[in-house]
C-alpha cells in the first residue's frame, strides 16, 4: 500500500535535492556548498520540505516519492525562519556569491496569495516515473487545499524542465507566467514559469 508518512529517510532528501537542482545549480558553486546550506536549515528546522509541510510517499516499504506544500502564512513563516538560521551559522560570511545568487533566485519565485496553497516541491524517483505517484501527489495536494479552504494550486517550475510543465498542463494547470533572472558576475541564469490551478 502507498502512503504518505513523517518518517524521512536517506532516499527523501535524494528526492528533495532533485526536485531543487535547477536553484542549486543557480546559486551554489558546488554540491558539497549546496549541501552545507540544505544542512543548515535541516539542523534548524528551518527548511520548507521537512514535516510538516514536506513528507515522502512509500510504496512497498520504499521511498518512491515526495512532495511538501504550503499555505502563504506558513510558507513566508519557514522563509523567515530559514533567513535568520542562515545569518546564525554565518553561512553567507564567507560567500557573499551565494547570498546574491539566492537573493537574485528569490525573484524569480512566486508570489503566494493568501487564498493559494503552495506546492514547494514534488519529486518522484527515477525507477517510479509514468507508474501515477506523481498525480497521486497531486490529488492530495489539491485535497489538503480544499481542507483548508484556499481557491488556487500554485507552484512554479523550471523552464527547462519540459516533462514537469507537460505534467503540470495534464492535471489543469496553466502558465501564468515567467520570471528570469540572471547573475552578471557568473552570467548564470534562473527561469521559473509560474503555474495555477482554481479549485472548483
Amino acid at each position: 500500500m502507498t502512503e504518505l508518512t513523517a518518517t524521512l529517510d536517506p532516499a527523501f532528501f535524494e528526492l528533495e535535492r532533485q526536485a531543487s537542482e535547477a536553484y542549486s545549480r543557480f546559486v551554489f558553486d558546488s554540491n558539497r556548498e549546496a549541501d552545507e546550506f540544505w544542512h543548515v536549515l535541516i539542523d534548524a528546522r528551518a527548511a520548507e520540505f521537512l514535516p510538516p509541510f514536506g513528507r515522502p510517499m512509500v510504496d512497498a516499504g520504499r521511498v518512491v516519492a515526495m512532495m511538501a506544500c504550503l499555505g502563504q502564512h506558513d510558507l513566508r513563516a519557514m522563509r523567515l525562519r530559514s533567513a535568520a538560521a542562515l545569518a546564525k551559522a554565518r553561512f553567507f560570511l564567507a560567500r557573499p556569491d551565494a547570498q546574491r545568487r539566492v537573493q537574485l533566485a528569490s525573484r524569480a519565485q512566486m508570489v503566494v496569495q493568501p487564498s493559494d496553497y503552495y506546492l514547494s516541491r514534488l519529486a518522484v524517483g527515477t525507477g517510479q516515473r509514468r507508474c501515477g505517484f506523481g498525480r497521486r501527489l497531486l490529488t492530495q495536494f489539491e485535497a489538503e487545499a480544499t481542507q483548508r479552504g484556499c481557491i488556487r494550486l500554485v507552484l512554479e517550475v523550471s523552464a527547462d524542465n519540459a516533462a514537469a510543465i507537460g505534467f503540470y498542463e495534464n492535471y489543469g494547470f496553466t502558465r501564468t507566467s515567467a520570471f528570469r533572472v540572471v547573475d552578471d558576475q557568473s552570467g548564470r541564469a534562473l527561469e521559473y514559469i509560474h503555474m495555477a490551478k482554481p479549485i472548483a
